[in-house]
């Protein structure tokens, strides 16, 4: 669900500064919340005067959802306010870097992972700095070891055991 709290306007400007830096596309899926689907749809269309966007503009069944991470270089998750996401869980699941912000409980979230980049709440400048650093971050290769937690294994093994 696609809702103000998510940041997507900081996104959109920083999308905008960033395509005088680097060529990409901007991946968009969700359901925007209420009345927001004419806003989204109305500013995409604008950014596609500076960079290409493919959006799905509805609620993404789960068996798509491999699709859109497999898709993807970085997820964003430029929050206003949360309390967590479910989004950047699957990110890591995915092991795909993270761009988002130490928003509530995300910091928590990201604790350990190598390939979190957080920026500053609201401001698209320094989301772009960050979303430049991701993607220049070519070392997180598929080829890497999958990130666990330190402990996370063993709780685990001991969690079956038990």
């Amino acid at each position: 669900m696609i809702r103000p709290y998510k940041g997507l306007s900081v996104l959109f400007q920083a999308c905008k500064q960033l395509s005088s830096q680097l060529p990409f596309t901007l991946l968009i899926a969700g359901e925007p919340w209420g009345g927001l689907r004419k806003e989204v749809k109305a500013q995409l269309a604008e950014l596609r005067n500076f960079f290409p966007c493919v959006a799905q503009l509805e609620w993404v069944p789960e068996a798509e959802v491999p699709f859109w991470f497999s898709a993807c270089d970085s997820v964003v998750a430029p929050y206003l306010r949360a309390t967590g996401s479910s989004v950047i869980s699957q990110a890591i699941g995915y092991q795909k870097p993270v761009v988002t912000t130490p928003i509530g409980g995300i910091p928590e979230q990201l604790r350990d992972y190598p390939k979190a980049f957080l920026s500053i709440p609201g401001d698209p400048g320094s989301l772009c700095e960050k979303l430049v650093e991701s993607l220049e971050a070519k070392h997180f290769s598929e080829k890497n070891p999958l990130f666990f937690p330190e402990g996370m294994w063993d709780r685990y093994v001991d969690s079956l055991i038990s």
